[in-house]
């Protein structure tokens, strides 16, 4: 079993390239992840958000403005040092 991957092993440089993520389905898969951590009453509410008009816009104009704020933060930070992560370790192991 090959040794499993952190972020902290990932290049910087890469890590730099990566964080520029503006896949609409990426940020879109974020988010709907991000809704499964909350309330019942905010899933809703954030689940209306996101198949409206903008959906991004909406969404992060609501979460500023909540209690969960700080929370879509660690969450995003998580999540995108996690698919960088995946993304760099599939990236080195095409190249063996």
């Amino acid at each position: 079993m090959a040794n499993q991957m952190t972020y902290s092993m990932v290049p910087p440089s890469w890590i730099t390239y990566t964080t520029q993520i503006k896949d609409f389905f990426v940020i879109l898969k974020c988010c709907n992840k991000f809704v499964g951590f909350n309330s019942i009453f905010e899933t809703n509410k954030l689940i209306q958000i996101l198949q409206q008009r903008h959906p991004f816009r909406h969404f992060k104009h609501t979460v500023d403005h909540s209690e969960f704020r700080q929370d879509w933060f660690a969450f995003k930070q998580q999540f995108i040092e996690k698919l960088i992560t995946e993304t760099f370790q599939m990236h080195t192991s095409s190249e063996e």
